[in-house]
Formats: structure tokens, sequence, C-alpha cells
């Protein structure tokens, strides 16, 4: 399947960076967003991380197939939290 080759990878900003420091920047505002409590702060990182992949020309297609399954994982737990 196209979607999940690497038809789509290009000379982006991303590219260029070494994957240890991808991964220690990754982790450090994963633990930033889960020990913050408000909704400033995800919010803000996801409107950035939404920015870099519309930056990174990442297709609408494969962005959404990629992400159906965390943001349902996500809106279960939600509402879970919201229930109970």
């Amino acid at each position: 399947m196209e979607l999940f080759s690497e038809y789509f990878k290009k000379d982006h900003i991303l590219s260029k960076i070494d994957a240890r420091i991808k991964l220690l920047a990754g982790l450090t505002i994963l633990a930033m967003v889960l020990s913050y409590k408000g909704y400033v702060l995800p919010g803000l990182v996801t409107l950035l991380c939404l920015l870099l992949c519309r930056a990174m020309r990442v297709p609408f297609r494969s962005f959404m197939l990629r992400f159906s399954e965390p943001v349902f994982i996500a809106s279960v737990i939600l509402l879970l939290k919201f229930f109970f």
C-alpha cells in the first residue's frame, strides 16, 4: 500500500535532524503535555504539529488514515473520563 510506504518521503526540515534528537524532543514534549493541568499546552502542541505536517506537505488522506486510530482511542478515553 503506497500510503504507508516511503513514497511521500521528501527533503524537509525533519529529514535533516538526527533521529535521537527527534526522539528526545518527542518524549520531552509528551511528558510536558501529560503533566500539564490545563488545555493550553496540549492545544498549542497539536496546532504546531498540524502546521508542521502542512508545511511538510503530507497528503490529507495519508494523514487521516495514519491518525484515525489514535484519535479514536483518545476520544474513547475522553468519553470514559467524562462519564466516570
